[in-house]
């Protein structure tokens, strides 16, 4: 899901890995050139949470959040976190995602809040990102 290239250039990029034959796929472009970002999945959707947009050293920190539809390969929208972040960590738990951790713009201070949004068999929310 994004990430960098050689020199620390962004990239749009994204890949899956195939367990059984140990096989990396391109699968379609993540929508901002977006790194440090977290991901989890729920089987179907994969959801990327927040992150980092542009080339090294970017101060450019988000709160924009996407999911990928494996079955369609398409990547849309998907509620933002509350605040910017980057570097924080995405569970999928009993149909709840979970956000913790990670540094907000100033990239130096350690973030210890956690949000928790709920989301339906469709990969869709059905409620606003909670701070627990």
């Amino acid at each position: 899901m994004g990430g960098y290239l050689e020199e620390l250039v962004g990239t749009r990029a994204s890949y899956v890995l195939d367990l059984p034959t140990q096989r990396w796929s391109r699968i379609a472009d993540v929508p901002l050139y977006q790194t440090h970002s977290a991901g989890a999945t729920d089987g179907r959707f994969i959801y990327s949470v927040a992150g980092q947009v542009g080339n090294g050293g970017s101060r450019d920190i988000r709160a924009d959040s996407f999911k990928y539809d494996t079955t369609t390969g398409q990547w849309s929208s998907f509620p933002a976190l509350t605040q910017a972040r980057i570097g924080g960590a995405l569970v999928f738990n009993n149909g709840t995602l979970h956000y913790f951790g990670g540094n907000p713009v100033d990239r130096v201070t350690v973030a210890n809040e956690h949000w928790a949004i709920t989301v339906d068999s469709s990969g869709n929310a059905t409620s606003g990102w909670v701070r627990k």
